[in-house]
């Protein structure tokens, strides 16, 4: 597991006199890669120089030289770490940086790291902007899932790196509060994404919803956040004809999460309702998925996840604005008792669904939570699902499909995702797809069939919010874990969506 806890250290201090056991310089390309970099003793500057030009560094994004120990008592192993032309920077290229940074530090097996940055304004966000974009990719870059692990771990195991140093170009007071409070975000929202991954690459025998619900009761606990867990008879009493029809195949209990947090001036101001689905295994029920690739389906409840450690940053944040975060958690299992093709299941809001597919079962448990949500009469309602394959077909791993009932949040959304890197596409919801969802013996059915999967899930989860109410849909499916490492996440979760949803109540908060 990562250091997540590890908080950054910005110091006016010469790197050159303290010790590390690797020093990182990120260098613009360019014809002189150290032109940002002008406080070097005239050694360092002559080794890296030639270092750089005899093995062709030339500050490209993506490229990096680690140059041995010069023999000097002070002066640490270094490596250079390119960002690309200046005029190319964005926050991106540079979490990307931060990351390469991370991975070679874990592969030297450094315990002490410091990051110097060049003396130029680095990106749209200015000098402290970018500060933050090159700590949360370093903290994000070095995480690493070993929980289940036996033995000694090896050099690249992530845990080894318990001090990061920062170094701003000119060390003035005003500069060094500035960068200290950007890393201090960029560490609380990388510990809050990293615990999103913890949960989301836990095996599904131990992350089971009992777990999940204690995991958002100890965030509960650390302060300004209060937490109700709805067990099966609560939800009973609810109403919750979806939740229980999916849970009625397993035997492990679900659990309906409720987490509240009152930042607002006013207590009863309307709240930002993020909703994250919790299917901790999937297996598709009766309509069982084939059985390669099935182990992916532990991720099934990165929405929830996410949902988890957005409050866990929030008592960092403090937005002044009041959020709810609901998490409806169960397993989709095939038994005796589960629900089958064919039935019809009465939800929260009355409205019937004709199930046609078990395996579309996310948006089953989705519409109660929706429903749920009114009764808080919200500002917003956003939810997070890993909701169909189809959005992975469209869109990919680059960005979630956004759906919504309101062009102010979409643009507020989609700005909030460019800037937090959890990128987000908007998709339509055409009334074709609302068609398409309609049942000959019910309400509606839970499957609109092959044809545009991620738009008539979304057309479903519309009919279950008021039009006055504006609301969102992420498809995270794509998102929400790779099979590959890519950029300044490895392979496994990624926490999508705490980064997205933290910028968008900064963004709102009064």
């Amino acid at each position: 597991m990562a250091n997540s806890l590890m908080k950054p250290t910005v110091s006016a201090s010469d790197p050159y006199t303290l010790y590390h056991h690797l020093l990182v310089l990120f260098c613009e390309e360019g014809g002189n890669i150290l032109a940002g970099h002008k406080s070097q003793p005239a050694e360092i500057t002559q080794l890296l120089t030639e270092a750089a030009q005899r093995l062709k560094f030339k500050g490209a994004a993506g490229k990096d030289l680690l140059i041995a120990a010069t023999g000097k008592p002070k002066t640490p192993q270094i490596l250079l770490v390119g960002i690309g032309k200046a005029a190319e920077l964005d926050a991106d290229v540079l979490r990307n940086a931060g990351a390469q940074a991370a991975r070679q530090a874990r592969r030297v097996g450094a315990e002490r790291v410091g990051l110097v940055f060049p003396a130029r304004t680095l990106a749209k966000g200015g000098a402290e902007g970018a500060a933050r974009a090159l700590g949360e990719g370093f903290l994000l870059g070095l995480y690493s899932f070993r929980k289940f692990k036996t033995g000694e771990e090896p050099t690249d195991a992530g845990s080894k790196v318990r001090e990061l140093f920062a170094y701003p170009a000119t060390g003035s007071a005003k500069e060094k509060a500035g960068w200290q409070q950007a890393l201090a975000l960029a560490a609380s929202l990388a510990r809050a994404v990293n615990l999103a991954r913890d949960l989301s690459n836990a095996p599904a025998n131990e992350m089971t919803p009992s777990k999940m619900a204690e995991e958002a009761q100890r965030i509960a606990r650390l302060g300004g956040i209060s937490c109700k867990i709805l067990g099966r008879e609560e939800m009973r009493k609810e109403r919750m004809g979806g939740v229980l029809a999916v849970s009625q195949g397993t035997d492990t209990p679900p659990k309906f999460i409720v987490l509240e947090y009152k930042g607002a001036k006013k207590k009863s101001d309307p709240p930002v309702v993020v909703v994250g689905k919790g299917i901790t295994f999937d297996t598709g029920g009766i309509s069982l998925k084939p059985a390669a690739g099935m182990e992916e389906m532990k991720h099934d409840m990165s929405g929830a996840a996410a949902v988890i450690g957005l409050f866990d940053v929030l008592r960092d944040l403090k937005p002044k604005v009041n959020v709810i975060g609901l998490a409806p958690c169960t397993e989709n299992m095939p038994s005796g008792k589960a629900y089958r093709p064919g039935d019809v299941v009465v939800t929260r809001s009355g409205k019937t669904v004709e199930i046609l597919n078990t395996d579309a079962e996310g948006r089953m448990i989705l519409c109660d939570a929706l429903d749920y949500a009114k009764k808080y009469e919200p500002k917003c309602i956003i939810d997070l699902a890993t909701l169909t394959g189809a959005c992975v077909i469209a869109l990919g791993h680059a960005a979630a499909g956004l759906m919504t009932n309101n062009e102010n949040l979409k643009n507020a959304l989609v700005a909030a995702a460019d800037a937090s890197g959890d990128r987000a596409w908007p998709l339509p919801l055409y009334k074709e797809y609302s068609e398409a969802v309609k049942s000959e013996i019910a309400d509606l059915k839970n499957t609109g069939g092959r044809d545009a999967g991620a738009l008539t899930g979304g057309a479903f989860l519309k009919e279950f919010v008021d039009k006055k109410t504006p609301w969102v849909h992420l498809d995270i499916a794509g998102t929400a874990w790779l099979t590959k490492p890519s950029g300044y996440f490895g392979k496994g979760a990624t926490g999508y969506g705490v980064r997205l949803l933290a910028e968008y109540l900064k963004s709102v908060s009064k």
